[in-house]
């Protein structure tokens, strides 16, 4: 897989996946790849020049983080890279196609009705629509 930034404000819409990109990136190769993209805290990939997802640093590093759909809590994403990303499910499709782990048990799959940007606070918290991701709140998984 070939990957690049893509400087180009992104809508999303659709059903999305929310998941450490770790996860989906398991071969050290791609990984590595992925990583050497990743100068700023938040950043849209675009993959083969086909299709984008968006990885962003979290607050806190590692942890287990809610994802809040209009004001309540349907899941959480444990995260070990120190990153969460919001993938399309098309492009996560491709990605299946390209290698890329299964692994979407470890993320939370939601609906962002209408074309919308991923707006990021200060905090490293995103909000695309009624979808939150609240990086700064974290349980510690590791005991």
């Amino acid at each position: 897989m070939y990957f690049r930034l893509n400087n180009s404000p992104k809508l999303f819409s659709g059903r999305c996946l929310i998941i450490d990109p770790s996860y989906i990136f398991t071969d050290n190769k791609t990984w590595t790849s992925v990583c050497k993209l990743l100068k700023h805290q938040q950043q849209q990939v675009l993959v083969d020049n086909l299709h984008t997802l968006f990885i962003s640093d979290t607050s806190s590093g590692d942890g287990v983080y809610p994802v809040i759909v209009n004001g309540a809590t349907v899941g959480s994403c444990g995260v070990d890279s120190g990153l969460l990303s919001l993938i399309p499910e098309e492009v996560y499709t491709y990605l299946l196609t390209q290698g890329g782990a299964g692994a979407e048990s470890q993320g939370v799959w939601v609906n962002i009705p209408s074309p919308t940007e991923v707006s990021v606070g200060y905090d490293l918290s995103w909000t695309i629509g009624p979808v939150i991701t609240n990086t700064e709140l974290t349980d510690d998984f590791s005991t």
